[in-house]
């Protein structure tokens, strides 16, 4: 006679299963009671932080299954090279005047709104650095100062792209419930709505499509 196996026993770190209709009912029974209230919110905060737990547990294991290259290729699309022109090419060939020219009915100047960008990507890709005003408060009074705010947005892009070679990263927690990735997913909306501002003022100044020559200063 052959022998069943015992059935496996669940993971010591498995979470605590939520028996619903257990849970449905005592709460039924409770809400007639004033005392019973109490257990009522008490069971419904429980049963929303085991659901927020789980998603997060799953949301983990779908970033630590991806393969590093995949999760590279993604962030290098979504910071330096998609959808838009290359980042360094739809930002290369503009002078000091062009970058400081702000057209009739536009809020910001090209110089303002990547420094703008670069504020906000900064905050989150050196940690512990705040993302201080929101815009400048004064003009470049040097092309150099152009050139520099290019470097440093360019060399943060390449920053967050790079974090997609560890997805572990990706994964922790920079604040309850919020991941670095979903932090970058931001940054990365944030950064695409600006460089459209930054194109569309270009084709304004007729300072669009930038030449070839122009491609890299």
């Amino acid at each position: 006679m052959t022998q069943k196996s015992p059935p496996p026993k669940p993971a010591k770190d498995a979470p605590k299963r939520v028996n619903l209709e257990k849970l449905k009912k005592e709460m039924l029974e409770n809400l007639a009671d004033p005392e019973g209230a109490k257990a009522v919110d008490a069971a419904e905060e429980e049963l929303a932080e085991q659901m927020r737990k789980a998603a997060l547990r799953a949301h983990e294991a779908k970033v630590s299954a991806q393969e590093p290259s995949d999760a590279l290729h993604n962030l290098e699309h979504l910071f330096l090279v998609g959808e838009f022109p290359a980042r360094d090419q739809l930002l290369s060939g503009l002078t000091l005047e062009q970058v400081t020219l702000c057209p009739d009915g536009a809020s910001h100047s090209i110089y303002e709104e990547l420094w703008h960008v670069v504020a906000y990507q900064q905050s989150i890709i050196a940690q512990g650095d705040p993302a201080g005003d929101r815009y400048p408060s004064a003009a470049p009074e040097h092309e150099h100062q152009w050139h520099d705010l290019v470097r440093v947005f360019l060399d943060g892009a390449r920053a967050a792209a790079a974090l997609g070679q560890t997805p572990e990263r990706l994964a922790l927690e920079v604040e309850p419930g919020v991941t670095m990735a979903d932090e970058l997913n931001s940054v990365a909306v944030h950064n695409a709505y600006h460089l459209g501002k930054i194109v569309a003022l270009r084709q304004r100044i007729g300072a669009w499509p930038p030449t070839a020559a122009s491609h890299g200063s």
